[in-house]
């Protein structure tokens, strides 16, 4: 997640080459986050914090900054379902 703001930091110091490297590093880590979150709190009820759609919603606000085509799929992911007892 802090990728992402490293990403938008640098990309407003003008920097768009450590912003873009730091953007797709926090993709790939929110790639295997966003499936534990999803795969955990499916089978385990575990409350994950941050929740897959803040990271998403992070992650396509740092795409937009940095004119990426991805902002536009990222912002409407949703958060896995609640857990239920």
């Amino acid at each position: 997640m802090s990728e992402f703001i490293r990403a938008m930091a640098y990309q407003s110091l003008g920097n768009q080459s450590k912003a873009r490297a730091a953007f797709d590093r926090g993709t790939e880590w929110s790639k295997g986050y966003i499936q534990n979150a999803y795969d955990c709190r499916l089978n385990q009820h575990l409350l994950f914090s941050p929740t897959p759609g803040m990271i998403r919603r992070l992650q396509a606000e740092a795409a937009a900054m940095l004119g990426t085509a991805e902002n536009k799929q990222l912002s409407a992911v949703p958060d896995p379902p609640a857990a239920t007892k």
